[in-house]
């Protein structure tokens, strides 16, 4: 009996590792995908929803709009929660200047809380 590589298929085809590896396949949004200065942040805020989700508010609104708002409201308790006016500072900072960061940055915390949620509805 061989042992047939997932890199030698007859098709030429990459395995799903291989397709990680590269890059490519990944729509998931991990703490390598943030700055050095939002990393931390991003962490923290998310360990707040996991938290909250448990002992606090765990089911979001229905409305797409309102759920935005939820999910903004945490990032704004999580900041304050830190105690540390860097991160206020740095969330009105990417909130108002870069969209993309802060579009990984909700999606990022409220993976867990909202996107597993809305099959529920």
């Amino acid at each position: 009996m061989s042992i047939r590589s997932s890199s030698s298929s007859s098709r030429g085809k990459r395995s799903v590792s291989q397709k990680l590896i590269a890059g490519k396949g990944r729509n998931k949004i991990v703490e390598a995908d943030f700055d050095e200065d939002v990393a931390p942040f991003a962490i923290s805020a998310k360990a707040y929803f996991r938290r909250e989700a448990v002992f606090g508010k765990a089911f979001p609104p229905r409305n797409a709009v309102l759920r935005e708002k939820f999910v903004m409201e945490g990032l704004r308790n999580a900041a304050e929660e830190l105690n540390d006016p860097r991160y206020i500072r740095l969330l009105k900072r990417i909130a108002s200047d870069d969209e993309q960061q802060f579009k990984r940055l909700m999606a990022f915390v409220s993976h867990l809380i909202i996107f597993p949620l809305i099959v529920l509805y």
